[in-house]
């Protein structure tokens, strides 16, 4: 055989393992997407988060070591909604997806928000029997009223929905945490009860503005909620604030 035959069939052999190796992994299953070269796509853990297929030389994987989830939640880097997008690794072990974000109904928006305000009123509750400096109890007021008139705004914003607030998982580890901070607070006197005071509150108003803004306000699909939500945030923003510049002067 000469040297041109030869090479011939040499490419011949060559680009027909090259055509094997690049076939279609395969469908990645619920929240995947298709996979290259002989990996199979992986989906996410949870039907609502995006996983990416992985790639590699062999329906195992390599030595590659896998990808990991994202953590956006409210399926942002995600694929689907409600859910964090998961990737699939490059090796012999699957990604995982992101964990789902918990998809609200504004009956349990409106409960969470009722229970963030509840929690804020049996701290300022406290604080104002307890407290001694002026401007600790000036905020602590403040809290009590604007969070009771925040409840009597749900209540309104309920009845215009024809909504009942509904309890939910939310709710419940809002309570839990008023719960434990209340414990904290409780088991201090004196100047050690203020700064306990209001470390809680700048710890619990920051919680709060994450959950409205991750949670509770992209949940809402009416306006009436989503202008009362927005209110509510810039409440809390502003109690936030307060809370800080106390904090600064006491916690030296």
């Amino acid at each position: 055989m000469d040297r041109q035959l030869l090479l011939q069939v040499g490419s011949f052999l060559l680009l027909t393992a090259l055509s094997a190796c690049s076939q279609d992994g395969g469908a990645g299953g619920p929240g995947g997407s298709h996979g290259s070269g002989d990996f199979a796509g992986n989906s996410g853990s949870s039907s609502d988060a995006g996983g990416t297929a992985g790639s590699g030389a062999s329906a195992q994987g390599g030595s590659e070591t896998a990808g990991t989830a994202g953590a956006a939640a409210g399926g942002l880097g995600g694929m689907g909604a409600g859910g964090a997008g998961g990737f699939a690794g490059t090796g012999n072990m699957p990604g995982t997806g992101g964990t789902a974000a918990m998809t609200l109904s504004e009956a349990e928006v409106l409960h969470a928000a009722i229970t963030a305000n509840s929690g804020e009123i049996t701290q300022g509750e406290l604080a104002v029997s307890l407290a001694a400096s002026e401007d600790i109890l000036a905020h602590a007021q403040t809290e009590i009223s604007h969070h009771t008139i925040s409840n009597e705004m749900a209540q309104t914003v309920a009845t215009e929905l024809a909504l009942e607030p509904l309890d939910n998982a939310v709710s419940q580890d809002l309570a839990l945490d008023w719960e434990a901070e209340m414990g904290e607070i409780e088991a201090t006197t004196g100047p050690e009860f203020e700064l306990s005071y209001m470390r809680a509150q700048v710890r619990g108003h920051q919680a709060v503005l994450a959950l409205l803004d991750e949670q509770l306000i992209p949940a809402a699909s009416s306006v009436a909620l989503a202008n009362y939500l927005h209110a509510v945030r810039m409440d809390i923003e502003s109690h936030l604030t307060s809370a800080q510049d106390i904090l600064v002067q006491i916690d030296e």
